[in-house]
């Protein structure tokens, strides 16, 4: 018998390391622009416009208290040349925090790349 891998361990010990780096500002910057040195964080979005996933940058990661569970902030991927969307701690604050699990947000594969690089950015 196959047996399914269960996700929720890394799940939760990701979520207990953004809860613990988040520090005062209540998220962390994944930005690469601002982190030039790091490795991208990536995910995957339903985009209803387009009728099909897109691949999107996720430019902040934050522990959600009131929910328990991960929230990320993510933008399009521009090509080079276009310019960038830079996050500033006012737009962190304003901005709409997605569920990384009950969102448009493909759960598993970026789960699995904030998994990879959060280290990088704490």
């Amino acid at each position: 018998m196959i047996e399914i891998p269960d996700f929720n361990p890394l799940y939760e010990q990701v979520k207990e390391y953004i809860k613990t780096h988040q520090g005062e500002k209540g998220y962390i910057d994944t930005q690469m622009d601002t982190h030039t040195d790091c490795d991208s964080i990536y995910g995957f979005v339903f985009d209803e416009g387009e009728e099909r996933a897109v691949e999107v940058e996720i430019v902040g990661v934050m522990y959600d208290k009131n929910e328990d569970e991960i929230g990320v902030a993510w933008e399009h991927i521009h090509p080079r040349n276009a310019a960038q969307i830079i996050y500033g701690e006012e737009d962190f604050k304003q901005c709409d925090w997605c569920s990384l699990r009950y969102s448009d947000i493909y759960f598993i594969s970026t789960l699995l790349s904030i998994a990879e690089c959060i280290e990088q950015y704490a």
